[in-house]
Parts: C-alpha cells; structure tokens; sequence
C-alpha cells in the first residue's frame, strides 16, 4: 500500500504493509485425540505458539532479549510485535465449560499481548522513477519556452532588418525628417541589443 504525500505528490511516497494472520488455536491431544499426519501438525503448531506465548512475555517484561529466531511465525510477526505496525489481536473463546481450560489460558494470552508497545512511524520513501519522470517534463516545458522565445526573436530581428533597409533607401533628403520622427542606426542597434538581453 503506498500513499503520495500533498506537498510532494510526485516524489515523496509513503508506504506500508497489511498482514492479516490467522492463528490456529493450541491443540489438546487428550481432547482432539489427534494422529499421525494430523498429530505432527498439532504438535507444531502448539510449539509456535508456545514460542510466540514467550516473545510476547518477554516484550511485556521489556527483557532486552526477545527470541523471534525461534520460530518462523515469530520471525514473520517480528515487526508487528513491539515494532514499526499498529497491530490488532482478535481472541475467540468458547462459552462451553469443557473448554474453560483453553479459554483461560487464550484470555491471559490477550492480556499479555495487550501489554506490547509498539513504535509505528510513518516509511517515506523518495520515488526516483517519479521525480525523474517530472524533471523531464519541466525541462521539455523550458526547451517549449526557450524555442517559443527564439521565434519571436528571430521575428522581431526580421522586422528591425526590414525597418533598416528601409531608412536605407530613404537615405539624404529626408535626413532631417528621419533625425526629428525616426530613430538612427546606433538606437536601433542598442534596441536591438536590449532585446537580446531581455531574452
């Protein structure tokens, strides 16, 4: 899941994950009277769980040691317990008094569990791919700009060679009209000149 933040859309992102794990309950075989394939599975199930009972109590504890390496289910869980994740425990129990054992026992799990502080902090990440994606674009939009300003250039220089020419052909006898209602070749050079600086 990624989400772009407002004042960078395009380049800051944050991003997280959603596990959603079922648990399987811990196993009775006095009661289940589990065998071969399925008495296997039990017993290694009650053994993850047993190891994820001692992590949690060791995060409640706060002991300086937490033995997430003992099991894979811990070692998958190790953030969502006592690290970066809002984490969320849902515990079922069963209102049948032949079960009052596991209920017990899965009621002090959950107050334990509910004991664990996590850190959750917001993963920022710089998308590369999308602010490369985005200075490309502004430096089209500049090259559009800078060929747009180097046309009107260009047409502004055809006019003032146009407007040249013509003084040009004007020449002597209507000098004293050109210096008093026209402009002389030094202004129009230095006009010509402040364009260019202007561009």
């Amino acid at each position: 899941m990624s989400n772009s933040n407002n004042a960078n859309s395009d380049i800051i992102v944050n991003k997280s994950q959603l596990f959603l794990v079922d648990l399987a309950g811990s196993e009775r075989i006095k009661k289940s009277k589990a065998k071969a394939i399925r008495l296997e599975e039990a017993k290694k199930i009650n053994a993850s769980l047993l190891i994820l009972g001692n992590c949690i109590q060791a995060l409640s504890e706060k002991n300086s040691f937490i033995p997430y390496r003992d099991s894979k289910l811990t070692r998958i869980l190790q953030e969502s317990l006592g690290g970066n994740a809002k984490t969320g425990l849902i515990v079922t129990v069963s209102p049948s008094n032949y079960h009052v054992e596991e209920t017990v026992c899965s009621l002090a799990f959950g107050q334990r569990a509910m004991k664990v502080q996590n850190k959750p902090i917001l993963n920022k990440f710089v998308d590369y791919e999308s602010f490369c994606k985005k200075l490309s674009l502004d430096l089209d939009k500049l090259n559009d700009e800078y060929l747009e300003l180097k046309d009107k250039y260009e047409k502004l220089l055809e006019e003032n060679n146009l407007l040249k020419e013509k003084m040009k052909k004007m020449n002597l006898p209507l000098s004293t009209k050109r210096e008093s209602k026209s402009l002389s070749f030094d202004d129009l050079n230095k006009s010509e000149k402040i364009l260019i600086s202007k561009i």
